[in-house]
């Protein structure tokens, strides 16, 4: 093999058709010649036909880095399929970002689906806040929050369409309206069960049944005196009665 000498690397062709005619003339030193014969700034290519192969034994194949904080250090479009498949006998894809509220991965769709997963067997997406004591938010998923779209942030479908297993809280749910609604088409709504007690209702500041707002049929109140109130009738303020206990 000629491997090529600092005079003979004018001859090389410039621009887009430098990186096709190394890699054609040296193809075992193709990208460490242009890594050392190409100046900062020169593009490689603007196009490829066919299936083009990177190929190594050990270590990186391909390593890209930009400094140019307006771009993309690394950019693929498809007009008509994927941009980027990757594969591999353990991570197919790894991103990872160092700056304070950087993103490792992002995904953007104008009308689809921004990040598809799929899996077999295994799972088809793990997040994780690390293994060194993180203490950040696996994942964030956040939709319209306008009242009245009804946009979702999470939709699960499955045998199982959640679960949840925490350590000290399994569900955290918040609202400004219903934060949690359980609607069985066949059996109950909610099933719950507690060493403790299988539910418990937080008691109100002021002693008795409530005196304003809107009420629904089948609300449940507790007192600050622990006496419990059932509504009847939906109204303003309802119509409430105080559930009698026998000892």
């Amino acid at each position: 093999m000629n491997i090529p000498t600092p005079s003979s690397l004018p001859r090389l062709p410039r621009g887009r058709n430098i990186a096709r005619a190394i890699a054609h003339r040296w193809p075992a030193l193709a990208v460490a010649t242009v890594a050392a014969a190409v100046p900062m700034g020169v593009a490689l290519a603007d196009s490829f036909t066919g299936l083009t192969t990177f190929d190594a034994a050990k270590g990186i194949v391909i390593y890209v880095r930009g400094h140019d904080p307006a771009n993309q250090a690394l950019a693929a479009t498809n007009d008509h399929g994927i941009g980027i498949t990757g594969g591999g006998a353990t991570i197919g894809v790894s991103g990872s970002s160092t700056d304070l509220g950087g993103v490792g991965v992002s995904g953007f769709s104008q009308t689809g689906t921004a990040i598809e997963a799929e899996t077999n067997f295994g799972t088809a997406i793990k997040a994780s806040t690390g293994t060194f004591g993180g203490t950040g938010t696996a994942i964030v998923a956040q939709a319209n929050r306008t009242a009245g779209t009804w946009a979702a942030g999470v939709v699960a479908l499955g045998d199982e369409a959640v679960v949840a297993r925490g350590t000290t809280m399994g569900v955290d749910a918040t609202a400004n309206g219903t934060a949690v609604a359980g609607v069985s088409h066949n059996e109950v709504g909610g099933f719950f069960a507690g060493k403790e007690a299988p539910i418990r209702l937080a008691a109100a500041v002021t002693a008795g049944a409530p005196t304003s707002g809107v009420h629904h049929r089948g609300e449940l109140y507790v007192d600050s005196n622990g006496l419990l109130f059932y509504c009847t009738a939906d109204g303003t303020p309802g119509t409430w009665h105080q559930v009698a206990f026998k000892n």
